[in-house]
């Protein structure tokens, strides 16, 4: 945890599950019944510097006001870091493959215009692939880091069970 200069709030970040609300991971449906607005709200009342959204949620949001309008949500509450998540079957072959890829686009997408820090990965919500499996394919070069400028000193994680 690292304070910001000339403020006594510590760099603490909402997890997406911390403000979302009456939803849980891999339920029908993973999308807040809170809007965003009110979502960054709590978390900056709660003294968060950041919130975490999931790709769905992301979408879902994204249709309605627009990542702009989201970005400029964001600044008006001074929540400064922002982290994406979850892409899954990155390694995987067919449509699966197909699915992951264009979910990369959406998160990158997202990352350039949110300021993203952090693009989380991960093998897949089933957790029936092995690390030996991910790692025999392009692992963290998947992220195209090349392509997602990095406004924020932004770094992509690659995170594999051990």
């Amino acid at each position: 945890m690292s304070a910001q200069p000339n403020n006594e709030r510590p760099d603490l970040l909402a997890a997406y599950w911390t403000v979302a609300g009456d939803v849980y991971p891999s339920a029908p449906s993973e999308i807040s019944p809170h809007s965003f607005v009110e979502r960054v709200v709590a978390a900056a009342e709660a003294g968060y510097r950041g919130v975490g959204l999931i790709h769905a949620n992301l979408m879902h949001q994204a249709g309605l006001i627009g990542l702009g309008t989201m970005r400029n949500i964001l600044d008006d509450h001074d929540l400064q870091h922002v982290e994406l998540e979850l892409l899954v079957d990155w390694f995987a072959n067919g449509e699966k493959k197909s699915a992951s890829d264009r979910m990369l686009d959406e998160l990158c997408e997202a990352a350039t215009i949110l300021g993203a820090r952090d693009l989380k990965i991960a093998g897949n919500n089933t957790g029936r692939t092995s690390t030996s499996t991910m790692r025999s394919k392009d692992s963290p070069d998947c992220l195209r880091q090349q392509s997602i400028p990095a406004p924020k000193s932004a770094r992509k994680s690659c995170r594999f069970p051990t």
